[in-house]
């Protein structure tokens, strides 16, 4: 399986080193740009760069919450063969609730995921539940002490939240998984996507619209999450400048090196000017 990652940099480096890769081409250039301010485009800058790899044949993939983009914790614990040799203990059930709490709270980076958690008779408990000094995960903490894994099917949260503890990674590793595969919220990506690519939200390669954990439909693309970078082979990175013809989406296919409007050459300049 051919896969990408792109950044702002011509190193592959991510937050951590086990870094994220899509099938898509166009969604990894996209991420290799910068977000505009408010009212302004995104842009690529000079260090932007595609790089790409190939998962190596016979890797073993956990797929998490089931191919959704949202699942509850209690799926995410069958998936990880709680209870079972190899899988996840209660000690990594609580490492898991740990880092999501704290991630919620802004303790660690990487961002807010949307939450909803129920009490016993099927309530959405809410904002005056917890209160400003807590949060539903701390609630959700509280009652696996009370109730293990019982608890489980009552929180729910977006796909890549799981897919980004720590602890669930060491556990499929445990498992013997090579890679976790999820559906990432590509939101803002569809804007960028509009002035980077010129693609309509419609057609950009490997998205799709799948329905939220607070059920709003959402665009969405295959992430897959290496679990040792020794997994992925024969390693390439390019300019972002020297692919963007094989993404842009008003790129004609029979002679790309025109667009709409104007010499493809100038538009290459114009996207790469920072």
């Amino acid at each position: 399986m051919k896969l990408y990652r792109g950044t702002q940099r011509p190193e592959v480096q991510g937050r951590q080193k086990l870094t994220s890769w899509t099938p898509s081409k166009s969604v990894a250039v996209v991420y290799a740009s910068r977000p505009g301010r408010i009212g302004e485009p995104a842009k690529f800058v000079d260090d932007s760069t595609l790089h790409e790899g190939t998962l190596k044949p016979g890797a073993k993939i956990l797929e998490i919450c089931g191919g959704d983009t949202w699942c509850s914790f209690g799926q995410v614990l069958e998936e990880l063969k709680y209870g079972e040799p190899n899988g996840a203990t209660d000690e990594d059930a609580r490492k898991i609730l740990n880092y999501m709490h704290n991630r919620y709270v802004g303790k660690v980076p990487g961002g807010e995921f949307k939450v909803s958690l129920f009490d016993e008779d099927g309530n959405e408990l809410g904002w005056s539940d917890w209160g400003m000094f807590s949060s539903p995960i701390s609630w959700a903490r509280d009652d696996w002490d009370d109730e293990g894994v019982d608890m489980g099917d009552r929180l729910l949260a977006d796909t890549y939240i799981f897919a980004d503890a720590p602890a669930t990674r060491r556990v499929a590793k445990r498992l013997g998984y090579d890679a976790l595969l999820y559906y990432d919220i590509f939101a803002a990506g569809i804007y960028a996507a509009e002035d980077l690519l010129g693609c309509d939200k419609d057609d950009v390669d490997g998205v799709e619209y799948l329905f939220d954990v607070e059920h709003e439909i959402q665009p969405v693309h295959t992430t897959i999450r290496v679990l040792e970078p020794s997994e992925l082979v024969d390693p390439r990175s390019y300019p972002v400048a020297d692919v963007l013809d094989q993404v842009r989406c008003d790129v004609p296919a029979a002679n790309p090196s025109q667009a709409r409007g104007g010499d493809y050459a100038k538009l290459k300049r114009k996207l790469m000017r920072s």
